[in-house]
């Protein structure tokens, strides 16, 4: 699959004018054929409560599509990626930090260096993947199955006291959610570090 012919959508938001373009430079420079900025909501409310209403639109979307936020980096970027064939969800770029998860499996291996009190749990598999449990993560995403997203777009409308990210992650388990092992994006926001880069050997 070449990822530059896919729909791509960019969330932001209006005053994001730097990251906005610093985001169109960087896809055109990759050679993505289109993208589409979707400005996100902005008022009184929280900023993830209108997050909330964007991502049940976006989840509508028709499939497959890309979706990336607007403070993303390329990272051994190769555009010609083998998509596991029974994918609902598969990464491009991840993060070490993840939700509670029960670690009983002793088939399911942990990130080290995690900033927040759980690390990203996930079972290791040959090839270019593995498979996250719990990851908080949603700044470069391929969504690939319609049932997974209706579903996904229920928990998120039921749960408008936690972050998007935060509700996927808790969620991720129920569905062939993929990660590459070595991503070709990553967040570029000043939390994440070279750790994200890279998922071999459990780093």
């Amino acid at each position: 699959m070449d990822i530059r012919e896919l729909p791509v959508y960019v969330y932001t938001i209006k005053n994001n004018r730097e990251r906005q373009e610093n985001i169109s430079k960087t896809l055109r420079y990759l050679g993505f054929k289109s993208y589409t900025l979707l400005i996100g909501g902005e008022g009184k409310k929280h900023y993830w409560q209108n997050i909330h209403d964007d991502f049940l639109n976006i989840l509508q979307l028709d499939l497959p599509f890309l979706f990336l936020e607007d403070d993303i980096e390329p990272n051994y970027f190769t555009p010609i990626i083998e998509v596991p064939l029974n994918a609902q969800l598969a990464y491009l770029g991840g993060t070490k930090n993840g939700e509670l998860y029960n670690t009983y499996n002793t088939d399911l291996k942990h990130t080290r260096f995690a900033n927040t009190p759980f690390p990203m749990v996930y079972q290791d598999m040959e090839g270019d993947w593995i498979r996250p449990m719990n990851m908080h993560s949603t700044h470069a995403v391929m969504f690939l199955d319609r049932k997974t997203n209706n579903e996904l777009a229920k928990k998120i409308d039921e749960g408008r006291d936690y972050a998007v990210d935060i509700i996927i992650a808790r969620n991720m388990w129920r569905y062939n959610t993929y990660l590459l092992k070595r991503p070709i994006f990553f967040q570029n926001d000043k939390l994440n570090n070279e750790f994200t880069t890279n998922y071999y050997g459990g780093r």
